[in-house]
């Protein structure tokens, strides 16, 4: 008897068909879908037309709250604690600081929403007949909010309520689990994978530039220079600033002495720091005319007891071509220096860096390396100072000398050289080279914010930075050579919160960097505390 043939075992081929399509309309109809919640459609808007902001660290579920490095220390304190009281405290603070960093930036993320994004935001949760105007952008702010608030109204209560540290703990472990990965970190591993074949000679590369990168001092006179100095009728307080940290960053606010060479073959504008500003919402400016340095604060804690950290940054219009083919060329150059201050308000640390993260330099107080002499004695092999710490597996900071803040002036002065940019000398005075200026010119001190908030000229906000935090159109050659070895885009400056240094070793955001890369005395000691964190 014959039997008819039999398709195969599986599904026949027009079932398949009628399977795929069926989930080709599935993801797409699930791609246009938004959240149910509308305070969760706000972050989906934003993070979809690319206004989101790199530096804060969503919450999945909880868009009430956004993290950043100094954040996370309190919430991993609170964690860690055993004492109800102590954990209470950290977890309060946590809380607080991490509403007031999510209605920051998602604001901001609203200002910077293109039209597009404002109509899909409000035909989403309240009809697609809605005029989208400044009256109804301003109702949806309030209303995210509103929620927010209550939200963590909730946490805080179960916070001051409970009863024993793991009450706490419960509140803040699920939320600590949906901490996105910063966006500094994201995309290594796809990166090296996708150039794989490179991989070897990019890491080889950087391996041979660090073992023969310079780690002495490397400032040299100048044959003329022109000094930046603060203009203080100019950096007035600047509306929503406190106070109290608006006169510590001006207290602060560091001289810029530049190298001006008798000889250029670029133009002399290029060496001239100025004001950013925005010309449309991809392309951005500096306009030397308007010289501007940048400055924001932070808190965090050292061994246990809070410090101050003040940061500066000023931009260029470019970094010119010093040599054919030059891997380092490109739009828009800016510099960074941070310090770091005791329990006095007294100048213990001070770093500096091209603000895309490399040539970090930490140059630190010749009181904390007296303090570190005394701890530890002689330094360990290979370094000049005491205060130096070998880190095993990881590159070591450089350190090409420390700073005597005693008997100097009240401010620092940073040398920079010429075309490269670089910040060559860190001190509290001029160290004789004040002979060396011939012309003086002063610059505005604006809070760093304004960065993220730059006005075009037909009225709507930008940033100066992509959604990844990069600068816009400031790529640089460079940043296609060391992408195998998982870089992003290297060379090409960024936003704060998103720099990493020394190849992407160290987190120049982490707040425990200066232990890290330095052998700081122990804080019970009662010789050392006095020393270097100022307390009596």
């Amino acid at each position: 008897m014959r039997f008819k043939k039999q398709q195969p075992d599986g599904v026949r081929p027009v079932v398949w068909i009628g399977f795929l399509a069926t989930m080709v309309v599935g993801i797409i109809s699930g791609c246009a879908q938004h959240p149910a919640r509308f305070i969760d459609g706000v972050n989906d808007v934003t993070m979809k037309h690319k206004s989101r902001d790199a530096k804060a660290q969503r919450i999945e579920g909880w868009p009430c709250l956004r993290v950043d490095a100094a954040i996370r220390q309190h919430l991993d304190d609170a964690l860690a604690s055993d004492d109800v009281n102590h954990a209470r405290a950290e977890a309060l603070i946590f809380f607080n600081q991490a509403h007031e960093l999510a209605i920051k930036s998602t604001m901001n993320e609203l200002d910077r929403l293109d039209p597009a994004g404002w109509d899909e935001l409000s035909a989403a949760y309240f009809g697609p007949s809605i005029e989208v105007d400044q009256q109804v952008r301003e109702k949806i702010k309030a209303l995210f909010i509103a929620d927010t608030e209550a939200r963590v109204w909730f946490f805080r209560r179960g916070v001051k309520s409970a009863k024993t540290a793991d009450d706490i703990h419960d509140v803040l472990g699920p939320v600590a689990k949906e901490i996105e990965k910063p966006v500094k970190l994201q995309g290594r591993v796809s990166r090296t994978l996708s150039w794989a074949i490179f991989a070897i000679p990019s890491t080889l590369a950087i391996l041979d530039i660090q073992s023969k990168e310079y780690r002495g001092d490397l400032d040299t006179p100048f044959d003329s220079a022109v000094r930046y100095t603060l203009d203080p009728t100019r950096s007035t307080l600047p509306e929503g600033q406190s106070a109290q940290t608006w006169d510590q960053l001006l207290a602060f606010a560091p001289t810029i002495v530049l190298e001006q060479p008798k000889e250029v073959t670029y133009d002399r504008s290029i060496d001239r720091i100025g004001k950013v500003v925005a010309s449309d919402r991809e392309i951005v400016e500096i306009n030397p005319s308007d010289p501007t340095v940048y400055a924001y604060t932070r808190h965090i804690k050292i061994a246990g007891k809070p410090h101050t950290q003040l940061t500066y940054t000023y931009w260029f219009p470019e970094h010119p071509k010093l040599k054919s083919n030059d891997p380092e060329a490109g739009h828009t150059e800016g510099l960074t220096l941070r310090l770091t201050l005791n329990q006095r308000e007294e100048p213990i640390a001070f770093e500096t860096l091209y603000n895309c993260g490399c040539y970090h330099r930490l140059y630190p107080s010749a009181d904390l390396e007296a303090a570190a002499l005394q701890a530890f004695g002689k330094p360990e092999k290979g370094k000049q100072f005491a205060i130096e710490r070998r880190v095993p597996w990881k590159f070591d900071t450089i350190v090409p000398k420390v700073v005597q803040t005693q008997g100097t002036g009240n401010r620092p002065v940073i040398r920079n050289r010429a075309g490269w940019h670089g910040i060559v000398n860190v001190a509290m005075d001029e160290q004789g080279h004040e002979d060396e200026v011939d012309s003086e010119i002063s610059y505005t001190l604006r809070p760093y914010d304004d960065l993220e908030q730059l006005i075009t000229p037909d009225g709507q906000m930008v940033s100066m930075f992509y959604d990844n935090g990069l600068v816009k159109g400031a790529q640089r050659l460079e940043g296609v050579f060391f992408t195998p070895a998982g870089l992003l885009s290297s060379g090409q400056p960024r936003q704060r919160g998103t720099q990493m240094i020394h190849w992407d070793h160290y987190d120049f955001d982490d707040p425990e960097l200066l232990n890290k890369l330095l052998r700081l005395p122990d804080a019970p000691n009662p010789q050392s505390v006095a020393t270097w964190t100022g307390q009596p």
